[in-house]
């Protein structure tokens, strides 16, 4: 009697310790990630390898004005430098802040190869118009330079409207998503060139 009390005692425990298990909260600040989850891997595939310095890459997404919003809403220092080392390996890098209120819901990294060398691509999704656009003579009041309409990963269909610019030597397009019965959120695209990029040495 009193084993099979203790192995009920033993029993139980276990299962009480199996379901207070801590669960595993998705991070509530914008991270890096180093291969894609917002893109098929497929893309790696069309992706060129740049080596950037940190610097560098503060500068451009600070101007594009999505650094801010991802520091306040409390991207690490150390993101970055994720990001630097995914573009040199990889030619691929994400900053996901899908999990967070910022208004910078997520930016995309990629090298480009481009007929006289490399350009750094950088696209990124908003929940609001990108305050930036002005800069690049891009002037959301005017009617779009086109209107299409695009399927989604999940098979959905949207209209996307696109007004482009430029600056500095660099292409800026600003995208209007618009889903069937949802509120519209925002795409901002630059690609510019890249001075001095090379892949790593093998």
């Amino acid at each position: 009697m009193r084993i099979t009390a203790l192995w009920l005692f033993a029993g139980g425990l276990l299962v009480l310790l199996s379901a207070c298990r801590t669960p595993v909260l998705p991070s509530a600040v914008p991270v890096a990630n180093l291969y894609p989850t917002l893109h098929p891997s497929a893309v790696l595939t069309s992706s060129r390898p740049l080596v950037l310095s940190e610097g560098e890459l503060s500068a451009l997404l600070a101007h594009l004005g999505v650094l801010g919003p991802l520091r306040v809403h409390g991207m690490g220092a150390a993101e970055l430098s994720l990001v630097r080392r995914a573009l040199e390996r990889h030619g691929y890098a994400e900053l996901d802040a899908r999990r967070t209120a910022c208004p910078v819901r997520w930016v995309v990294l990629r090298g480009v190869a481009e007929d006289s060398g490399a350009a750094l691509s950088i696209e990124a999704g908003l929940s609001a118009p990108p305050v930036a656009a002005g800069q690049w003579s891009i002037d959301l009041r005017r009617p779009p330079a086109t209107v299409e309409t695009r399927t989604e990963r999940g098979g959905s269909t949207v209209t996307v409207e696109s007004w482009s610019g430029s600056a500095n030597q660099a292409t800026v397009a600003v995208r209007r998503v618009s889903p069937a019965a949802a509120s519209p959120t925002w795409e901002l695209s630059c690609r510019a060139r890249v001075r001095d990029a090379a892949a790593p040495a093998p």
